[in-house]
């Protein structure tokens, strides 16, 4: 049975919009220095196989069953595709120091020292390899267009890695707190058994219930109101902790129309009618 298609981990699509655009710009550097160089199709044909490592790199990921681990080798099969490649350009040194970089910093990022040095050295042995099947040459120097045009590529690159980055320690501190807040109304709600054990009567329990959470959650309000439905003016219980003037202004305009909504009704049979209420209040902080 074949693997579905899946959603991949976070990491594989931080990265799919940095390897396409490194690898394009691959593509237009080989492409510029073929035209250079008048070697022609014999450079471009095979440099077109690096349009369509990006692709193959995220379908990995997708059907990989950890699609994280799945993406750490995908980066270091950069490192092996982009230190052969830059062999086959002959090691242009402005491309061969900015490629060599960011393999390094993309591996620095996602896996430590360990795996930056992994990816350094796939990246010299595949170098290697290139030119034993190539030939050995050295080209410092194209021209002055080819080099702005490297320098502007590794500076958009560089920039969209540090973008990334920064976005995926925004969404990593947001799960962060979002799952710190959930531990405590969890715990909060833990507690309330103890709370209700305690109470005498009806009364008792919905005040040291709305006071022990009010103590939990400091910035929000909560209200507890026990109605019936035939006779919304009756109240039969109410109980309040930490509401704000404007939360009680609220809360009276939300009972007027209620009150008006239940006269315009038909009769339905007797029952009580419980309504919680809870907001926030928000401090100038």
């Amino acid at each position: 049975m074949q693997p579905s298609l899946r959603r991949p981990h976070r990491l594989a699509l931080a990265i799919i919009a940095p390897r396409i655009f490194a690898f394009c710009h691959t593509f237009g550097l080989t492409v510029w220095i073929a035209v250079a160089e008048g070697s022609g199709w014999t450079l471009i044909l095979p440099g077109m196989l690096l349009l369509l490592w990006p692709g193959v790199a995220y379908a990995l990921a997708a059907h990989a069953q950890n699609s994280k681990r799945a993406e750490f080798r995908n980066l270091l099969f950069d490192s092996l595709l982009f230190g052969f490649w830059c062999s086959v350009l002959d090691f242009y040194v402005l491309a061969t120091i900015t490629i060599g970089l960011a393999c390094l910093m993309n591996n620095l990022v996602v896996g430590g020292v360990r795996k930056m040095l992994i990816a350094a050295g796939l990246f010299i042995l595949a170098a290697l390899i290139g030119s034993a099947l190539t030939g050995f040459t050295f080209r410092p120097y194209v021209s002055n267009r080819l080099d702005i045009y490297q320098w502007a590529g590794a500076v958009v690159y560089f920039l969209t890695i540090g973008r990334v980055t920064y976005s995926q320690n925004r969404q990593i501190g947001r799960s962060i707190g979002e799952t710190r807040f959930q531990n405590r109304v969890f715990h909060a709600l833990l507690d309330l058994g103890a709370v209700a054990n305690r109470a005498i009567n009806i009364h008792t329990l919905l005040v040291d219930s709305l006071n022990h959470l009010q103590t939990h959650f400091p910035d929000y309000g909560f209200a507890v109101f026990l109605q019936e439905r035939q006779r919304p003016e009756v109240t039969r219980y109410a109980a309040a902790a930490g509401l704000s003037p404007e939360d009680e202004q609220r809360l009276r305009c939300l009972f007027a129309n209620v009150q008006g909504q239940a006269k315009t009704r038909p009769h339905c049979h007797k029952q009580r009618k419980a309504r919680i209420c809870m907001s926030r209040r928000w401090r100038a902080d």
